[in-house]
């Protein structure tokens, strides 16, 4: 008897879950067409973010030159190592309170938004400069113009200190790395469009689920 029962039960269980699958196979239309129209909607969408929200940033590095030596001068001044044109933290200073902003703008013809910063290399004499805009160019363009500047503003510091003492200036201001492109920010539209078509598949087999208690009861 007991064998019996159990036989029966496996039987409503088989033909419950034959059930089950048939539903989802009747439905499958429902199922695929709303996952890919989720997976379209989310790739359409990213494409049009992306052209929105795309960065370009553009990073060089320069090195800040030095004045003549105060030993070097012919009055007979202190004797000191050379004294850099401009400390990295006053470039930074400058960049930050936009200085260079307007200049840099004419100098480039660069229209277009472009974010200008300047970050100091610990213990050197380094400052590395980045240009961010939606176009790479632009961003290329502004940052050459705003490197060129501040070579021309630290060569006549320099020229003016070392006439003042009759003497050579020690070093430039020089760009050691040019204009290089380090990173561009871009919204993944076709992976956006994977996790989409994933999510409303199971959506949408929750949704059959849901629909087929509903009936049932």
């Amino acid at each position: 008897m007991e064998n019996q029962n159990q036989q029966v039960q496996s039987c409503g269980e088989e033909i419950d879950l034959r059930e089950t699958v048939k539903i989802f196979l009747n439905r499958k239309k429902f199922i695929f067409g709303l996952a890919a129209i989720g997976a379209a909607a989310a790739f359409i969408l990213s494409n049009y973010l992306a052209k929105d929200q795309a960065k370009n940033q553009v990073e060089a590095v320069i090195e800040v030159g030095t004045l003549a030596a105060m030993g070097d001068a012919k009055d007979g001044l202190n004797r000191c190592g050379p004294l850099l044109v401009e400390s990295p933290a006053q470039i930074k200073e400058k960049i930050d309170r936009g200085v260079y902003t307007a200049p840099a703008k004419e100098k480039s013809g660069v229209l277009a938004p472009v974010k200008l910063e300047a970050t100091e290399i610990k213990n050197t004499n380094l400052v590395s400069l980045t240009a961010e805009s939606k176009n790479s160019k632009d961003a290329q363009d502004y940052l050459a113009a705003a490197c060129d500047l501040i070579i021309l503003d630290h060569r006549q510091k320099s020229q003016n200190f070392a006439a003042a003492l009759k003497t050579a200036p020690a070093s430039e201001t020089l760009v050691i790395r040019p204009a290089v492109e380090t990173e561009s920010s871009r919204v993944n539209s076709l992976l956006n469009a994977i996790v989409a078509g994933v999510f409303f598949f199971f959506a949408s087999l929750f949704w059959v689920v849901i629909e087929f208690w509903w009936r049932g009861k």
